[in-house]
C-alpha cells in the first residue's frame, strides 16, 4: 500500500491517535472513537474497491 493513498493514511492517522498520551481517551483506557471511525472508513474504502 502506498502511503498516498487514502487508506494507508486513515489507518496510520488512527493508529498515531490511539498512541498520543495526552489523549484522553489514551489516559482513560478508553477507546477513541475517532481512530475507530477512521479505520471503518478505511476498511469500507478497501472493500468497495475490490
Amino acid at each position: 500500500m502506498n502511503q498516498d493513498d487514502i487508506v494507508y493514511r486513515l489507518f496510520k492517522r488512527a493508529e498515531i491517535r490511539r498512541q498520543i498520551p495526552g489523549r484522553k481517551s489514551v489516559q482513560e483506557g478508553r477507546p477513541d472513537r475517532i481512530a475507530d471511525i477512521l479505520e471503518e472508513a478505511a476498511a469500507e474504502i478497501q472493500r468497495l474497491r475490490v
